[in-house]
């Protein structure tokens, strides 16, 4: 974790940090993997440190080289070449592996996930201008992969098994009007659909949806959502649920051994986005150099949407729970211009917020809802 080592030497400490990592590139934003492929951005865009400021922070780091076991009664971990480390305190940060169907074929050739270099570089090879791409998913990456392409005229055709986009995200009429705008930009929608088979046919796949239709294409890229990466968590008789499980401190069952990141389980909440992996780092980074203060207290969701010539994101709930009592809504929405706003109040406090067409709210609204403001009069101001 980056944002833990930078937090951690910022505060003076002079311990040895040994990073290991199971791939040639650590330290890279993964949500730019879109603009890299697409090529807007270069490789070195997407780092985050490069080696003479690894070396400035003296950071022991071996690449290409995971760790395949955690011994957490002599304070050891085993690498992929069988060479035992010893440690003080271990930080878990292996985040997550893409979620693949059970039943994909994924030994043919032109089917795709997007979590790394490699996938993007394969990616890359397959296609070019012309090329036709199914996307299965119609989420966060989906999309940003899927508009990302077509600026470099490929076709393509997201397939979303329910029937919005962003469902998690947004609400119905802020995921309709998404929709009209994905479409204008050439991208065809399938929702209510999914993938139940696929064939090879020449250089082609056939893709074959549950509505019976089939989908022509170079390439299929699976962007449905993740899976956190426990195995080694599971193996050395950490406590694991839906991820790790951390108390305030990121400290798992063993006092010793910390969790961050999308494995990281708190409340019984997994968090899959940057913010809350960078908070709980700068939470850990402060505890273990001596602030008895630091705790982590759980993650608003946030969710940025990187489209050309769109701006749109959601903060905390997207919609009135099922049920739910003394919640409000303050609306403002003009369709034909593709701009739309809502705040969502619970007694007095905001805590949700979709701004479509125009985010220039975003940071004020993040505040608010992170720290439970009562609104009082501030209330007449929102959106007006």
């Amino acid at each position: 974790s980056y944002r833990f080592v930078n937090t951690y030497r910022s505060l003076n400490q002079t311990d040895e940090i040994v990073v290991f990592s199971k791939e040639k590139w650590p330290f890279y934003n993964r949500v730019l993997l879109p603009d890299y492929v697409n090529k807007t951005k270069k490789w070195e865009d997407l780092i985050k440190y490069n080696e003479q400021e690894l070396k400035d922070l003296n950071i022991t780091l071996h690449t290409d080289k995971g760790i395949d076991l955690i011994d957490k009664e002599h304070k050891t971990v085993k690498d992929a070449s069988g060479v035992y480390h010893t440690y003080d305190l271990l930080i878990l940060a292996t985040g997550s592996r893409a979620f693949i169907p059970p039943n994909a074929r994924m030994d043919l050739p032109g089917l795709f996930t997007m979590r790394n270099k490699k996938n993007a570089d394969d990616l890359m090879k397959k296609v070019s201008a012309g090329s036709q791409v199914v996307v299965v998913g119609g989420g966060l990456l989906g999309l940003e992969l899927a508009a990302a392409l077509v600026e470099v005229n490929v076709s393509v055709s997201v397939v979303q098994r329910s029937s919005r986009l962003m469902e998690r995200q947004l609400d119905p009429v802020g995921s309709a009007m998404l929709r009209e705008y994905v479409e204008e930009l050439g991208i065809r929608i399938f929702s209510d659909d999914e993938v139940t088979n696929i064939r090879q046919e020449n250089d082609r796949l056939q893709v074959i949806l549950h509505s019976s239709r089939v989908l022509s294409a170079h390439a299929l890229v699976y962007a449905i959502g993740t899976r956190p990466n426990t195995r080694l968590a599971s193996e050395a008789g950490l406590k694991c649920a839906l991820g790790v499980v951390v108390n305030e401190r990121l400290q798992t069952s063993d006092p010793s051994v910390f969790a961050l990141g999308e494995i990281a389980e708190y409340n019984k909440k997994l968090n899959g986005i940057t913010a809350a992996a960078e908070q709980q780092a700068d939470v850990c980074a402060r505890y273990l150099a001596g602030d008895a203060t630091s705790a982590y207290s759980g993650s608003v969701s946030m969710n940025i949407l990187k489209f050309p010539s769109l701006d749109l994101c959601s903060i905390g709930i997207p919609a009135i729970p099922n049920g739910g009592k003394n919640y409000n809504e303050i609306t403002f929405m003009d369709r034909d211009a593709l701009y739309y706003k809502k705040c969502i109040i619970h007694e007095d406090r905001l805590v949700g917020a979709i701004l479509l067409g125009d985010k220039a709210e975003f940071a004020e609204f993040k505040e608010l809802i992170e720290s439970k403001t009562e609104l009082s009069e501030k209330r007449l101001q929102l959106l007006r």
